[in-house]
């Protein structure tokens, strides 16, 4: 019977990919040498008996951590700063975050933001830049003080006592009504308006699609929508915490709109800092309608100088076109002039009296229809404008519309 076995040069082979220096060369297999030789059928890579170079190190990518890691980055840096993103989409929310909490936790100097921006893959260059100086926005603290035992309630502390309320546990209640006392009696005294939004089922909020059970607190016209419930109420075990959001879903990523209770305080302790909040927030409500006026100004004055150039444009496009005519009518007397005078010496050569009559009465009909088709003979003014009408100004409003500022082209 036939048996092959590993002689002790195959073992070494197989080891490190050579075979023993005591092994002769023609002891060793050489491959295909010859047509009658099988080719080798063994696809793993032959070792070379040289050490392979060492790779170069590379630098590890700087991954900053925390919020103030990546705000003293960017100060060192001298105000921007380019981070790479280790994973396409997650590191933008990982430095999206950290610059939300860098902006709201008041880490930067005074005036100042970071901002972000993606660029080409992995780059994401965060920078410093000037908060805008919004009028009224630079509120002071003032206090909000909370009874421990409240008499008579604010009208929208018994509104929000009364509805059903899945986002607050029972026992936390009591507490959440003073609080929402606190908060209507002092935003009343500094002259705001304040309601309940909902009812005994409960406001659906289109945006969020669940029940909205809100104080409103409007400032100078502006509502502003603050909701107290229980932090993590939704969750199998919820916190027994307080917890306020002002404007839920719409507040700026540079400063702080939510708290609740904590260890190192609570959420009445917060109220002050609540209220402030909804007046900045009110502030720059304000401020963003006196710049949408002004945009909208600004357009409509671009407009309504769109237009009067536009009427401009159309009364000398129209002038042209008729300045045009008339030079074409004139060149065209004058080619029919040339062709009436050799008519009129051909019709001085007729011999017989009838045909002499016949070319004089059509050389007097062409003489007089040539006067009145010459521009010079009539009266030389200035014309008249065009009516302006919409589809006759479109072609010279250069995009706008003739029907107004946001009206359709």
């Amino acid at each position: 019977m036939w048996s092959a076995s590993l002689t002790a040069a195959g073992e070494h082979y197989l080891a490190v990919g050579d075979y023993p220096p005591d092994v002769t060369s023609k002891a060793r297999p050489t491959g295909n040498t010859g047509d009658d030789q099988m080719p080798s059928t063994d696809k793993r890579p032959q070792a070379s008996s040289a050490a392979a170079p060492l790779a170069p190190a590379v630098e590890p990518v700087k991954i900053y951590r925390t919020a103030r890691e990546l705000v003293a980055a960017v100060v060192e840096a001298g105000g921007a700063l380019m981070v790479q993103r280790v994973r396409p989409g997650a590191e933008d929310w990982h430095y999206s975050r950290l610059v939300e909490s860098a902006n709201r936790g008041q880490m930067l100097p005074a005036g100042k933001q970071l901002v972000t921006r993606v660029v080409t893959w992995p780059g994401m260059s965060i920078w410093m830049s000037d908060k805008e100086i919004i009028p009224g926005a630079d509120v002071t603290l003032r206090p909000v003080p909370v009874p421990s035992r409240v008499s008579k309630y604010h009208t929208v502390a018994i509104t929000f006592r009364n509805l059903h309320r899945p986002d607050l546990a029972k026992g936390l209640l009591p507490r959440a009504t003073r609080i929402v006392h606190a908060v209507a009696t002092e935003a009343e005294r500094r002259g705001y308006a304040v309601s309940m939004r909902g009812d005994v089922s409960g406001y659906v909020d289109s945006r969020t699609r669940r029940r909205n059970r809100s104080l409103i607190i409007t400032v100078n016209g502006h509502p502003q929508q603050v909701r107290i419930y229980e932090e993590g109420f939704s969750s199998s075990k919820p916190s027994g915490r307080l917890r306020i959001d002002v404007n839920e879903n719409y507040a700026p990523d540079y400063r702080k709109a939510n708290w609740a209770d904590r260890k190192s305080w609570t959420l009445d302790d917060k109220l002050p800092e609540v209220l402030r909040e909804v007046e900045t927030q009110a502030a720059e409500a304000e401020h963003r309608k006196r710049q949408r006026e002004r945009q909208e100004q600004q357009k409509r004055e671009r407009w309504e100088a769109a237009m009067a150039q536009a009427k401009l444009d159309l009364a000398e496009h129209h002038r042209a076109e008729i300045l045009r005519a008339q030079a074409n009518r004139w060149f065209e007397v004058h080619r029919l002039n040339e062709y009436i005078n050799a008519m009129e010496a051909a019709a001085g050569l007729l011999q017989d009296p009838v045909e002499a009559e016949e070319a004089h009465l059509w050389l007097a009909w062409a003489r007089q229809y040539t006067a009145k088709l010459n521009p010079l003979n009539g009266h030389l003014a200035l014309p008249e404008a065009p009516e302006a009408k919409p589809d006759a100004l479109r072609p010279f409003l250069k995009g706008w519309s003739p029907y107004g500022p946001s009206g359709h082209h």
